[in-house]
């Protein structure tokens, strides 16, 4: 191969679809292989990963393949990413590579087709292509056709000089194609790298691997790996004409020095259509048969092929004979005499003569008796060239009168002069000419003449005022002005304007811009400009408010407040008794209003104060509801008492057994109930004695708030028995 050239593209997240795990790490160890391994050149590896393989980036990368890829060339592509297929209307199947901006639902606008992927094998010139897919549903890229057999006669040479379109897929048209794998990458890549960097995939032991090659040797073990739910497919793109994509290792690409001279030296060497340098020349090239062109200017260019070998003394000499054109010379003279450079070289016969001339520069003349025609030529390079003299009659007269002086005077287009005392001369030859006059701070003007042949042609051109003077005063001084996007001055100055509306913006940073059209007609024009500075209005409101507002070290009012601000930047300060200061920056860069909330924060010890106080108020409750509870319980229980002293005296005046008995049933019960409430009353009274000498301490809260958390904790973890009566915890 001439030149190798591969686009590796791999992406992992995607902007609009799933993303992937190994599908960059894939695409890099590819890449390295092909450098490292396989003599691609680092600069000719096009790497597209994640947000460079846009379907704009891939494209570009397909469009500089198709115009640097040359006919003896090879092209890799890999891709690993999302492949999508979708069914037709007809029942057949279309599939997609997804880009790093592919949406699925927009596949027509955001994906590649693999029919535009044949499409495109078809327009790059390299001999071999070959795109490996690791994607799903890679197998609808195929063609309608089989490779060629490696059982084939001179199997080896043909596939090396025939045209090549090979594509190797991860996973068939109906198969989604596993991302996880062996090594930290899939699948598929994974026995891919193994089959070139080991050359494992060198099936016959010569020393190369073809995709037939590659084929089966990962398809058979990718089968296996993925159970069977993956199968690699191999065939050819829309082009192949039977050959293939050969992986040959680095170390065969050994370069040796060759030497080539000419006679005359300083000759221009190509080597392939590549120039190379100018003789004597050494450079190194790898073993193969080259086309060696060697040029000089003025000398016959030779082209020769020539057999680099390794092991032997590859020097070449190339002689170049000396150049002449055969220089065929036309003119409507009949018979004038021919110069060349000034010597004469022939006379034509019924207009036509035949010399021989170096190539370059060369002034060709042809004199007759009322007739002259000159022309002055680059002659080429070339075996024959032809070259037609044109020839004039006497020349004429131009004459111009203007009404300005010192004007310029072009002639078909070309300067010619300038108008002295309202007057321009000049020897012209006859026929039509377009005459132009021109002047700064003037309006050209344009005129056809026709000039006769040995007299002359008077006209007369006047020129109108185009630019005028204009005064401009500006305030602020400094504020910059442009005349129709044009900058033109600072401040008051004077200015010249072309004729007709302009637009004048004035602007200065800090101040609103100004725009106004106006007619500029006439000089002495008086134009006033007054700038209005940039204020904002800003309002800010604090929770709580009553906040001091401080504007650069000023104070402003009281939260709320709204206030004007001038152009720039400025810091704010708000402070309020009990809370953290706030500080920030408002920028003012236009007219507008701002407006900003702000939440202050309190102070240590404006917060220590208030859970002290909360947990004061909640001591107090307590204490008070513990001594409603124990009156309340008591009073049950004499409640109790009086009702069973009651009972009692029925009890000892009973005078039946069954009357005795319920009444000491009566009593018991009462008894019960009354040593009940007793008992419940004592154990709130006990609470409550508890919680009222339990000291509420603001340092200790105060410390709290300091370690980092604050809480409000009241324990009345007093025991009747061993049953725990109440504990709780309430935290801010």
């Amino acid at each position: 191969y001439r030149e190798s050239w591969a686009i590796i593209i791999g992406i992992d997240n995607y902007l609009k679809a799933p993303k992937l795990r190994y599908a960059v790490k894939d695409a890099k160890g590819i890449a390295d292989v092909l450098i490292e391994n396989f003599g691609f050149k680092s600069e000719n590896v096009i790497q597209l990963y994640n947000g460079q393989a846009t379907k704009e980036g891939i494209m570009k990368a397909f469009d500089r393949i198709r115009q640097l890829a040359g006919n003896d060339d090879r092209v890799f592509v890999f891709f690993a990413g999302h492949g999508i297929t979708i069914q037709l209307p007809d029942g057949r199947e279309k599939g997609y590579i997804l880009p790093y901006d592919g949406s699925q639902s927009e596949l027509i606008t955001s994906a590649i087709s693999t029919d535009q992927l044949n499409e495109i094998s078809q327009l790059i010139r390299a001999k071999h292509l070959f795109f490996v897919m690791d994607a799903c549903y890679g197998g609808l890229i195929f063609a309608r056709a089989q490779p060629l057999s490696p059982e084939a006669v001179e199997y080896v040479k043909v596939i090396t000089t025939r045209k090549a379109r090979k594509a190797l897929t991860a996973g068939g048209r109906d198969q989604t194609v596993l991302d996880t794998g062996p090594g930290g990458h899939s699948v598929f890549t994974f026995y891919f790298i193994d089959a070139l960097k080991n050359m494992s995939a060198d099936l016959n032991r010569d020393g190369t691997i073809t995709t037939y090659e590659l084929n089966e040797y990962i398809s058979p073990r990718v089968t296996v790996e993925s159970n069977r739910t993956q199968t690699p497919e191999y065939g050819i793109l829309a082009g192949d004409m039977g050959g293939d994509f050969v992986f040959i290792p680095s170390e065969v690409f050994a370069e040796v020095d060759v030497n080539i001279n000419s006679e005359p030296l300083n000759a221009e060497v190509k080597v392939d259509g590549n120039l190379v340098g100018k003789t004597p020349l050494n450079l190194k090239l790898k073993p193969g048969s080259y086309s060696i062109e060697i040029s000089k200017s003025g000398y016959d260019t030779r082209v020769e092929k020539i057999d680099v070998r390794a092991g032997t003394r590859n020097a070449f000499n190339f002689r170049l004979s000396e150049f002449l054109v055969n220089l065929n010379i036309n003119s409507l003279s009949k018979s004038g005499v021919v110069y060349v450079d000034g010597n004469m070289v022939g006379r034509l016969r019924d207009g036509k003569l035949n010399v021989k001339v170096r190539p370059g520069r060369r002034v060709i003349s042809v004199r007759g008796d009322e007739e002259f025609g000159e022309v002055t030529i680059n002659v080429p390079e070339v075996k024959e060239h032809s070259v037609f003299v044109d020839i004039s009659l006497l020349s004429g007269k131009l004459v111009i009168s203007s009404n300005v002086d010192e004007a310029d005077v072009y002639v078909d287009g070309q300067n010619v002069g300038k108008v002295k005392e309202y007057r321009f001369e000049m020897d012209l030859k006859p026929g039509r000419h377009i005459v132009e006059l021109k002047k700064e701070r003037y309006e050209s003007v344009k005129s056809e003449v026709n000039i006769p042949a040995g007299s002359s042609e008077s006209i007369s051109l006047n020129l109108k005022k185009a630019i005028f003077t204009v005064n401009l005063n500006v305030e602020p001084k400094d504020a910059k002005v442009y005349a129709n996007d044009k900058f033109i001055g600072s401040g008051s100055f004077t200015a010249d304007i072309g004729h007709g509306k302009v637009l004048f913006r004035v602007e200065k940073e800090g101040y609103e811009i100004l725009e106004r059209e106006i007619i500029v007609d006439r000089d002495g024009l008086n134009l006033d400009f007054s700038l209005k500075p940039i204020t904002a209005r800003v309002k800010i409101e604090t929770d709580p408010a009553e906040a001091i507002i401080i504007v650069d070290g000023n104070k402003i009012g009281v939260t709320p407040s709204s206030f004007e601000l001038a152009y720039g930047s400025h810091d704010v300060q708000l402070i309020k008794s009990g809370y953290k200061s706030e500080s920030f920056k408002i920028d003012i860069r236009r007219s507008e209003v701002i407006s900003k909330k702000v939440k202050l924060e309190e102070t240590v010890e404006t917060k220590a104060m208030r859970i002290y106080k909360s947990r004061l108020n909640l001591k107090n409750n307590l204490t008070y509801a513990g001594v409603g509870a124990t009156i309340v319980s008591i009073g049950v229980g004499v409640a109790f008492h009086i009702k069973s002293e009651e009972i009692y005296s029925k009890y000892q005046s009973a005078d039946e057994i069954e009357e005795f008995n319920e009444y000491k049933n009566a009593y018991n019960k009462a008894i019960n109930r009354r040593n009940i409430a007793f008992g419940v009353g004592a154990v709130f009274a006990g609470l409550t004695i508890y919680n009222a000498l339990r000291k509420v301490s603001y340092e200790e809260i105060y410390r709290e708030i300091k370690r980092g958390e604050v809480s409000m904790e009241l324990k009345f973890y007093e025991y009747v028995g061993v049953v725990p009566m109440v504990n709780f915890k309430l935290k801010f």
